[in-house]
C-alpha cells in the first residue's frame, strides 16, 4: 500500500466486488437494471427483496431526490408544491401563538366583569338604591358604565379570537392538503416507481371553457363529471356476473368437489379389498370446516352430483335479478371508464394551471392523479 494513499481509496479499489445480471444489489455493477437508470439519469434507490409473487422494489432513502427523476417541467412544478407545502406550514404554527393570546386576552375581560359586578352588587349604597327604586347617583352610573365598557371589550375580543381560530382553520386546512398531496399521494407514487421507468412529459390538448364559463366555474364542472364517473366505476365493478357465468363456475366447482370424494375401487378390484372413501380430506379454501366433515360433503357431492348442479341452478335463476355482465363487457367498460377519468384528471389539472397564472389559487384534491398534477406519463 502507498503511503500517501487514502485507506479509503485503497479499499475501494482493492476489495473485490460481486457483480450479476441484476447489478450488485448496491446500486453499482454493470446489472440491466443500472444501467436503464443511468441511461435515464435515475437515482439507483430502489432494492430488490424477495416475496411469495417474485421481485418487488423497496424505495431505499439514501439521500439521493425522487424529484431528480423527473423531466424538468415536472420537477419545477414539485420543487413549487414542496415550497407551497412549508410556506403552508409556516403560517400556521404562528396563529397557535396568537390564538392563545387573544384567548388570555378574551378570559382577562371576562374575569374583569365579573370582578365589577361583584365589586357593584357588594356596595352597600349602590343595592340599597336599587331596592328602593332611586335613581342610581353618578358614582354608580360610573361604575355601570365601566361594567358596560368592559362588556363591550370582552366582545370586541371574541371576535378577534373567533376571526383568529377561522383563519388558522382555513391555514391548516391547507398546510394539511398539501401535505396530503404531496407526502401520501405525489412523494410516495414517485418514489415507488420501479427501477428504469421512463418518465416523460405528458403532450396534450388543453381543455377549452363553455360558452360564458369561467376557469373556476370548469373546474367545478370536471370534478362534478369526475364524481359521476367515478361512482358509475364502482357501479360497474358491483354489478354481478351473469347468470350462465354463474352456473359455469358453480358447475365447476361442484364437479371438482365431487371428484375429491370419489371412492376408489382399484384395490377392490385388484386385490379383493374394500372400496377406500375418503375418510379425511383437507378443504382446497381456507375454511372452518374440518377435514372430516370437508370429505363427507365431498362424497356426498360425488353421489349427488348432477342433482346438486341442477338445484343450484335452479337456485341462480330464482335469485338473479338479469344485471349481470359478461367479464368481456365489464373489462371493456372498466377500460372506457378509466380512460375517461384519466382525462379529466389531466383536464382539471389544466384548468387549476390557467387558473394559477390569472392569480386565482385552487387548492388541488389530495387524491389527484399523480401524473395528471406533475404533467407526465409513463411510457
Amino acid at each position: 500500500m502507498e503511503r500517501n494513499m487514502p485507506y479509503g481509496s485503497y479499499r475501494e479499489d482493492h476489495t473485490p466486488r460481486r457483480v450479476s445480471a441484476r447489478g450488485d444489489g448496491n446500486g453499482g455493477g454493470i446489472g440491466w437494471d443500472r444501467a436503464i437508470a443511468i441511461a435515464n439519469g435515475e437515482a439507483s434507490n430502489f432494492k430488490p427483496y424477495a416475496t411469495a409473487d417474485g421481485f418487488m422494489w423497496a424505495f431505499v432513502d439514501d439521500g439521493t431526490d425522487p424529484a431528480d427523476r423527473l423531466p424538468k417541467p415536472a420537477r419545477a412544478k414539485l420543487l413549487r408544491l414542496r415550497d407551497e407545502r412549508t410556506a403552508a406550514h409556516d403560517l400556521v404554527q404562528p396563529m397557535f401563538d396568537r390564538i392563545n393570546d387573544s384567548h388570555i386576552d378574551k378570559l382577562k375581560a371576562f374575569h374583569e366583569i365579573q370582578k365589577l359586578e361583584s365589586e357593584y352588587n357588594r356596595n352597600i349604597h349602590f343595592a340599597s338604591d336599587e331596592r328602593a327604586g332611586r335613581e342610581p347617583t353618578s358614582s354608580a352610573k360610573a361604575f355601570l358604565a365601566r361594567i358596560d365598557e368592559t362588556k363591550r371589550k370582552h366582545a370586541r375580543l371574541t371576535e378577534i379570537h373567533n376571526r383568529l381560530v377561522e383563519q388558522q382553520s382555513e391555514k391548516s386546512g391547507r398546510s394539511r392538503a398539501l401535505a396530503g398531496l404531496l407526502d401520501s399521494n405525489l412523494e410516495r407514487w414517485l418514489k415507488a416507481l420501479p427501477p428504469g421507468s421512463k418518465i416523460i412529459p405528458y403532450q396534450g390538448a388543453a381543455p377549452k371553457l363553455r360558452k360564458g364559463e369561467t376557469t373556476v366555474e370548469a373546474i367545478e364542472r370536471v370534478r362534478q363529471e369526475r364524481a359521476v364517473a367515478l361512482a358509475d366505476l364502482n357501479d360497474l365493478r358491483a354489478r354481478p356476473i351473469t347468470v350462465a357465468a354463474a352456473k359455469a363456475k358453480a358447475k365447476e366447482q361442484i364437479e371438482r368437489l365431487a371428484a375429491d370424494g370419489r371412492p376408489s375401487v382399484l384395490s377392490l378390484l385388484d386385490h379383493g379389498e374394500q372400496v377406500r372413501f375418503a375418510l379425511s380430506l383437507e378443504p382446497r379454501s381456507q375454511s372452518n370446516i374440518s377435514r372430516d366433515l370437508f370429505a363427507a360433503l365431498a362424497f356426498t357431492t360425488w353421489v349427488n352430483r348432477d342433482a346438486l348442479i341442477a338445484a343450484i341452478n335452479k337456485e341462480i335463476d330464482a335469485v338473479a335479478d338479469g344485471t349481470g355482465i359478461s367479464d368481456n363487457d365489464r373489462a371493456s367498460a372498466e377500460a372506457e371508464l378509466t380512460a375517461r377519468l384519466h382525462g379529466l384528471e389531466r383536464d382539471e389539472e389544466a384548468l387549476i394551471d390557467q387558473a394559477e397564472l390569472s392569480g386565482t389559487r385552487i387548492d388541488r384534491r389530495t387524491d389527484a392523479d399523480a401524473q395528471a398534477v406533475l404533467g407526465i406519463q409513463i411510457s
